[in-house]
């Protein structure tokens, strides 16, 4: 049975702000607590190199070309994300965790465009927005060290994509 494709939209990071990540990554991470997965291409230990903050997921793929979605996308400008902490999520089976920052939505900017784009979907409550970057998958036993990097208080965004 072939998984039916689905589409999201992303807003990316500078490329300084995906070094920077990679800087914290790299002070509470060590290369031997990365964990690869030999199925899931895109589970593959540090990811700062593709940070972004994932807006909405469960789009269909031809949503992509919505002239109208386009249009919204456009419009929008977020010019930098507010980090409050970094966490860790439980992932598929309890096989890895995976290290993210949650982003600060607390005047509910993010939350508003989500709800937007949502009117772009044919299943539009079927995704729980929780503001976040994803900073890399780490082994089932991995921790966050006792003490943390202090963490700047915004990173600068770059653009809206919208990919399958």
């Amino acid at each position: 049975m072939n998984r039916q494709e689905i589409a999201h939209v992303e807003l990316t990071l500078t490329q300084q702000a995906k070094e920077y990540l990679n800087d914290v990554v790299s002070k509470i991470v060590s290369e031997i607590e990365y964990y690869y997965s030999p199925v899931v291409p895109r589970i593959k230990g540090n990811v700062t190199d593709n940070a972004h903050l994932t807006f909405f997921y469960g789009l269909k793929p031809e949503a992509i070309e919505n002239a109208d979605l386009n249009k919204l996308l456009s419009s929008v400008q977020i010019k930098e994300l507010k980090l409050k902490e970094l966490s860790l999520l439980n992932g598929f089976e309890s096989l890895y965790k995976i290290l993210i920052v949650t982003v600060d939505d607390s005047d509910k900017t993010l939350s508003t465009v989500v709800n937007k784009i949502r009117k772009f979907s044919d299943r539009p409550n079927s995704y729980e927005f929780k503001p976040h970057i994803t900073l890399a998958y780490v082994s089932s036993d991995y921790e966050l060290p006792s003490e943390l990097p202090i963490l700047r208080d915004t990173v600068a965004t770059e653009e809206f994509k919208t990919l399958v």
